[in-house]
């Protein structure tokens, strides 16, 4: 099995050993999943960080007035971690 990075800093190089080994694979399709693969990791943890702030904000004691607000934005972070693993 190859590195990622290994096929994408030598893509020529590896699409002339798959032809010669008689195989078809799109290394294209490959490339652009692990893109979206990356794109989806960052997301889900730019969402892990923010449930943490507020998670930490809510520890502080912050006033009830806002502290809803604060339990409900937190409340959507699971949603949209599902949401964005079914994508």
């Amino acid at each position: 099995m190859l590195d990622i990075n290994y096929i994408r800093a030598n893509r020529q190089k590896v699409e002339d050993a798959i032809k010669n080994k008689g195989y078809e694979i799109d290394l294209a399709e490959i490339l652009a999943l692990d893109d979206e693969r990356k794109s989806l990791s960052q997301k889900i943890d730019r969402l892990r960080q923010e449930r943490n702030q507020i998670s930490a904000q809510m520890k502080n004691g912050k006033p009830k007035s806002s502290r809803k607000s604060y339990l409900n934005s937190s409340r959507s972070f699971p949603r949209s971690r599902r949401a964005t693993r079914k994508n």
